[in-house]
């Protein structure tokens, strides 16, 4: 087997994909706090007027661990 297709198959292994169920789940924790945030930001008298996912995620690197979950690098804009 050719170095190439080692590291191939390496990559395939580790990478994450929108279409894994880890991505999947991991999108609607984010969907589900970043409502709570946005709430509570708002009842403080900060609205949110943006977000943006930051990070690995954005640049799609994220990569699957072994024995961990990743996590969502995500922007808040609030107006002061």
């Amino acid at each position: 087997m050719s170095i190439q297709r080692k590291f191939t198959n390496f990559h395939n292994a580790i990478k994450l994909s929108r279409e894994d169920d880890k991505y999947r789940d991991a999108r609607e924790k984010d969907e589900s706090i970043l409502a709570a945030l946005k709430a509570a930001f708002k009842e403080a008298g900060y609205p949110v007027i943006d977000t943006f996912i930051q990070g690995s995620l954005r640049t799609a690197t994220t990569i699957k661990h072994p024995k961990n979950d990743f996590d969502i690098d995500r922007a808040l804009v609030i107006d002061s």
